[in-house]
Parts: structure tokens; sequence; C-alpha cells
């Protein structure tokens, strides 16, 4: 980050900047406030009040100072809309989706590491349709459903791994979740955790939880400090991009070039990527870089919150003993304990489905939404949008509605459950755990109705989002039926706090993880033995 030990020459260029845009913000204002926040200083705004660690946390506790779920504080003259509950980001981000579908420009991110091959950080366009359109076709929930073997065959490795040294869970979660993903989009085999990609996703994804949180770098603000050389003092960021950009290039060119180097030697297995290229004409350079970029956001994104997903299920069964004694109960009934749980079983576990929903919702791995940008001033409930305000969708506020979600920090399956059935009047995590509002795809005046809705349905949300679902319904099912984790040595867990970023993760913890009965040693090794 840059020091503010180089404030001398950037207060000239703030000057400028917050002038120029002070100005035009009184001119466009029409005499409207922007939403309420915390009291700007003169010249740098809110740049001091701007949170420097789980910023969701404390945009939450401003709408309760405030009473408003909508908040803004500006930065050298760039206002930032917080946007604390479900009805503000219906009514903007969905509603209003021709304003608010535009993307934040990130320097750091995009221009300096490189992330801008991303089809999550483009600016709406041509670029950004095609790679998300080529993505959606092939994460689509019918189009996934030939990989549940897949996602089976390692969940089962998995407990083998946790049954010969239960104390390293968390190595384990990280090679089920990177083997998995490289398996389904690359037919690459990863056996053990010395494997190079473990690096590159690693990195590749510490480089975005960072960046990704516009203004945890001072370039996001000033855009010409982008021009400033690595040795200026201050200017660290330099040297940060170009060797998180190494791993960035590599984690979207290493596994697609190894594909195509397997497909030119007819030896490539079956996977997402071989489906893909086999459906484009090689010879077309322009086909090829959209599918390379496209897979390269299945590989990066999808390991991180998987396993940061998996940690937080883990420390719920430790910390919620009845959650998890329920969903075993329920395990034994449909599945029995001479089988382990498969994908067929899924319709038949309700109290499971809605534990998977209650991981999700309890401690949210993207608190976040991806940033959006105004394309043109607005007026929202007599407060002034400037265009060009960065729009942050928070969707840990939104886990924690009180009116969706009484006792809102209790782990509690139950919540989503009605007469032994999921309630489909509760307020479902995954419409919000996987982004919000719409990015339109179509033009409504040239397409029927019935695509429109087809259309928004697929595109208000992670395309990603089924695959990491199925993900998690096969490791928390597998898992529960054989074994029980509970706090280590018996010691009281802490309570759960989540660390800074994009993607956030519970902190370290230790849990003791023990098989069930007696036979599930057995079971697990004929299981595998059966793959």
């Amino acid at each position: 980050m840059l020091d503010l030990s180089t404030g001398g020459i950037l207060c000239i260029l703030a000057t400028i900047v917050i002038v120029f845009y002070r100005s035009r913000e009184q001119l466009s204002r029409r005499g409207l406030p922007l939403p309420p926040g915390p009291k700007p200083l003169p010249l740098v705004g809110n740049l001091f009040d701007q949170p420097q660690e789980n910023p969701w946390l404390t945009y939450h506790q401003w709408g309760k100072e405030h009473a408003s779920d909508i908040l803004s504080f500006r930065v050298l003259g760039r206002p930032t809309i917080i946007l604390n509950s479900v009805k503000v980001i219906s009514d903007l981000l969905e509603k209003r989706s021709t304003i608010y579908s535009d993307r934040v420009r990130a320097p750091m991110l995009n221009e300096l590491i490189g992330w801008n091959w991303n089809f999550c950080f483009m600016p709406y366009g041509q670029r950004w349709r095609e790679r998300r359109r080529v993505f959606t076709r092939h994460f689509s929930p019918s189009a996934l459903q030939w990989l549940h073997p897949v996602h089976t065959q390692h969940s089962r490795i998995l407990l083998r791994h946790l049954l010969s040294s239960p104390n390293e869970f968390r190595a384990h979660l990280r090679q089920n979740q990177t083997a998995t993903i490289m398996e389904s989009v690359y037919g690459m085999e990863i056996k053990d955790q010395h494997d190079p990609f473990y690096d590159i996703a690693e990195i590749s994804m510490l480089s975005l939880s960072k960046a990704g949180i516009i203004g945890t770098f001072y370039v996001d603000f000033l855009p010409s400090l982008s021009h400033i050389p690595s040795w200026f003092p201050g200017a660290g960021f330099q040297s940060l991009a170009v060797e998180w950009g190494k791993y960035v290039r590599a984690l979207r060119d290493d596994g697609f070039m190894k594909l195509r180097e397997k497909m030119k030697q007819n030896t490539a297995r079956p996977c997402i990527a071989k489906t893909m290229l086999d459906n484009v004409n090689l010879e077309d350079e322009k086909a090829v870089e959209i599918a390379r970029d496209a897979l390269g956001i299945a590989f990066g994104a999808g390991a991180d919150t998987s396993l940061a997903t998996n940690l937080v299920f883990f420390l719920a069964m430790a910390l919620y003993p009845e959650s998890q004694h329920k969903a075993q109960a329920e395990i034994d009934q449909v599945v029995g304990r001479d089988r382990l749980p498969e994908f067929n079983d899924r319709p038949n576990l309700p109290y499971v489905n809605a534990l998977c929903k209650e991981v999700l919702r309890w401690q949210s791995v993207t608190p976040l939404s991806v940033f959006h940008a105004t394309s043109q001033d607005d007026v929202y409930d007599g407060y002034f949008i400037p265009k060009g305000s960065v729009i942050v969708a928070n969707t840990w506020a939104i886990t924690r509605d009180l009116q969706a979600y009484p006792e809102p920090e209790k782990f509690n399956p139950d919540r989503f459950l009605k007469d032994g059935k999921i309630d489909p009047n509760v307020r479902d995590p995954q419409a919000h755990i996987f982004g919000s509002g719409r990015r339109s795809v179509l033009n409504p005046s040239k397409a029927n109705s019935t695509t429109v809705l087809i259309q928004f349905c697929s595109a208000r949300i992670c395309p990603g989002r089924y695959f990491a679902l199925d993900s998690l319904y096969s490791a928390v099912t597998n898992v529960l039926a054989c074994f029980t984790i509970e706090p280590h040595n018996h010691e009281k867990l802490p309570e759960p706090r989540m660390t800074d970023g994009v993607i956030s993760f519970p902190e370290s913890y230790n849990v003791l993880i023990k098989p069930r009965y007696k036979e599930v040693e057995a079971l697990i090794e004929s299981a595998v033995v059966d793959i």
C-alpha cells in the first residue's frame, strides 16, 4: 500500500482532483444530499474513515448509526455508495440495472496486477458478454451433472486423508478443492500438495482478495500513481503488482496450455476445457482466448471460495453439535451405514440441504459483492447518486437481517425448514452470497419476454454457483456420514472471526475429527477402491 509519507507530492494531485470533482458534484447535485455517512474532512473527505479491515462490519455499523440502508462516503472526491439491505439492492442493482451495471475502474487489480481478463471485473460490453456466455454454457446445472462422479471421487479421497491424518484437515481440504477443480476444468490429476498449481492458485487469489476491495491501494483513487516507478518512496505497490501478476498470468495460462498440448497428442481426458475447445475453431485466436479466460476464472475463484466455505462448515459443526447430530441422523436414515452418500440422495436430505444453506449464510466467505459503478447520475429516496460512484452491496449485512433471519449470529439450519421440507418463504442466502444485481445481456426491445427472463436469471449472480454448491454438498454429506467434528481436547472454541479480503476465511482454529463408528475405516477404503 502507498505510504502516507509521500503526501507532499500527492497533495497537489489530490487537490486538483478534489476541486474538479467537488465542483462537478455541486453542479450536478440539484440540491439533493448524498446518502448519509461519516462526516468528511476538507479535501481528503473520508480517507481516514475508510475501514482497513473487515469493511462489511463497519458498513453495517454505519447503517445502524445513521438508521439507513443506503450510505455513502467520499475519498478524494469519489463517492462510494453502500447498500445494506435486499430492498435497496433490488431497487438499484436490479430494477435500475441499466444505470448500475457498470464496473469500477480498478487500476491496481486490473491494470497493474493483470486481472483484466476476468469478466467479473470487466466493464459491460462485448468482451464481457462473450466470456460470460461461454462460461455460463458450460457451468449450468445440466452441463455439470456429468461431473458429479468427480466430486464424489475426490470427497472420498478426502475421507481417506482425514482418516489417516485428521489434524491436517486444512491441507486436506485445500488439496481436495484444487484437485477437484483441476480435474473438472482441465482433466489434470493433482496427487499431492507440492504441485505448483497450489501456489499459483493461492497467491493469485491472495492478490484478488487484497486488491479486489477498491481503495485498499491509493492508486485506485488516483490512477496517475500507476506511472510512478517502483523505486519511488511509497510506491511498493508496483513491485507487489509485478510479483502477483506472474501468478495471475500462470493461473490463466498454464493449465490451459497443458490441456491444449494433450489435445494435440490425443491424450486429453474428458473435462470442461476439452468440451469447450471441441466446440470452437482452434485457428480462431479470439475464440481460443475467450475460452482460456473463462476457464482461468473457474480454476482461480472456485478453489478458494470452496475451501473457505468448507472451513466454515467444519467450524460450525464443532460449535453447534446439535446441528451436526441432526444431519448425521438424517444421513443414517436415508443412506444407511453400508454405503456413502451420492448425489441422487440429495432430494431426500432436506436437513442437510438446509445445513448447506446455513453454512453459506452464517459466515459468508464473500461478504461484499463485486463492486458496481453508476453510468449516469441518479436519485433514490431523496438522495443524489453521482455518475461514476462506486456501488458496494454488503452481502454480510443481508445475512444479518433480523427480519429474514432471527438470531442471525446463531447457526441454525432449522430456520430454512417447515414441516420437514425447505421453506420457500425463507429468503435463500444463495440469492445474494453469489453476487447481487444484474448486468444486462440482452436488449429487451429486441427479445421476447421469455428470453429476457431467462437471461435475467442467469446473469444476475455468479455463474459458477452450481459447481460450488455441488462441491459443498458432496463434502458435507461424506464427511458427516463418516466423522464427528468436535472442539480439540474439548476446549471451548472462540467465537468465529473472519479474515479480511474479497474472499474471507475463518481465522485459525483446531478441531478433533474422529470416526463415527468402527466400520468407517473399512467403508472408506472400499469406497476409494471402487472409484
